[in-house]
């Protein structure tokens, strides 16, 4: 399984296409991207890594309107409001540049990044039925892969099979509880299905070039 990788004039809504801002924005936004840039290292652990994304997106898009911080297991968190209390909207997990087995790639999408999304995002709309999530990423600074909610919701929670057996796993009635479990023997296979054997429809993803740098994220479908 490949995943389909679109550009970003495929992806974005004519409006965000024409939006243009502020110089004072474009020139910040590109010098804290900079910034972030510099502090990319593929033999850093991949908690440093997520204090730099944190930052990053504090810094740029978010302060004093939007809470980011870890949540649980959950790497990043973008919530509703400016406190914790609002609800998530976004879940990101975070991997080093360095690890290339456990990171998103168009040749191997089905990897344990793809699996961890696959739990919070269960975790929030299942065991806290928040239907306020909007995206879904994972990124290694270097690439973005932003996977719309609601394609998400369609493949994972409206599919009534897969809802009901995390809530057997969530609940120790399965073989096992742990989360390798959840990804290898669950997750993992039913990602490999082809199509057509699925009740709902396929993944997708929003994504857009960052400034003039070699970040990457793209539109993807299984």
């Amino acid at each position: 399984m490949k995943l389909n990788l679109k550009t970003p004039q495929l992806s974005l809504s004519k409006d965000l296409l024409r939006f243009r801002p502020s110089e004072t924005d474009f020139n910040s936004f590109n010098a804290k991207l900079a910034e972030l840039q510099l502090k990319i290292d593929n033999d850093q652990r991949e908690d440093q890594q997520k204090t730099y994304v944190q930052n990053f997106l504090r810094d740029t898009f978010y302060r004093g309107t939007n809470d980011v911080n870890s949540k649980g297991t959950i790497d990043l968190a973008i919530h509703k409001g400016p406190t914790a209390a609002t609800p998530v909207e976004v879940i990101i997990e975070t991997k080093s540049p360095g690890n290339k087995t456990q990171m998103v790639s168009a040749d191997k999408p089905n990897v344990k990044a793809i699996h961890e999304l696959v739990l919070y995002f269960m975790r929030e709309r299942v065991d806290e039925n928040n239907d306020d999530l909007k995206y879904l990423i994972a990124t290694n600074i270097n690439e973005w892969f932003i996977f719309s909610a609601s394609k998400f919701n369609e493949l994972f929670y409206d599919n009534t099979k897969f809802r009901k057996t995390y809530e057997e796993w969530r609940d120790k009635l399965k073989v096992s509880s742990n989360t390798d479990h959840f990804y290898d023997e669950i997750v993992r296979p039913f990602i490999d299905k082809p199509s057509g054997e699925r009740k709902a429809g396929e993944v997708g993803a929003q994504s857009r070039y960052l400034a003039s740098f070699s970040v990457g994220a793209w539109l993807a479908n299984f």
